[in-house]
């Protein structure tokens, strides 16, 4: 957990799923946190939805420039730290890459972090 008991270091997973040879599971997310320290966890998993632009989806397709996109989650994991003022964090994303299917888990973000639970809230209303 790279934790000590004065200094705490920046916590973040990304990884980009190629979904013909894995499969993107939340447990996996919880599994990178697993811990006592932290008192507040907010897990988003994004699936496919059924009417994108008044129309009809069956799947979708998710190609990407693999490393710009992990360039992006550690700059989203920064700023988010920076305007939230949110230090003791860990932060795992990851996105699938491929086609998947309606109803099927396309990325998963998990924040967890040491909180009052006045935080707690006001990040899940402003996610």
């Amino acid at each position: 957990w790279n934790y000590t008991p004065n200094r705490w270091r920046l916590m973040l997973h990304t990884k980009i799923i190629d979904i013909k040879k894995e499969k993107i599971v939340t447990s996996n997310a919880e599994k990178f946190i697993k811990s006592s320290t932290y008192g507040a966890s907010i897990i988003f998993t994004g699936t496919v939805r059924d009417i994108n632009d008044d129309k009809e989806v069956t799947g979708m397709t998710y190609d990407s420039h693999d490393e710009l996109v992990l360039k992006s989650f550690e700059e989203i994991y920064k700023e988010t730290g920076d305007k939230l003022k949110i230090f003791d964090k860990a932060v795992f994303i990851e996105h699938i890459k491929g086609y998947i299917g309606l109803g099927e888990i396309s990325i998963i973000i998990l924040r967890v972090i040491r909180p009052t639970i006045t935080l707690s809230l006001q990040i899940i209303l402003l996610s």
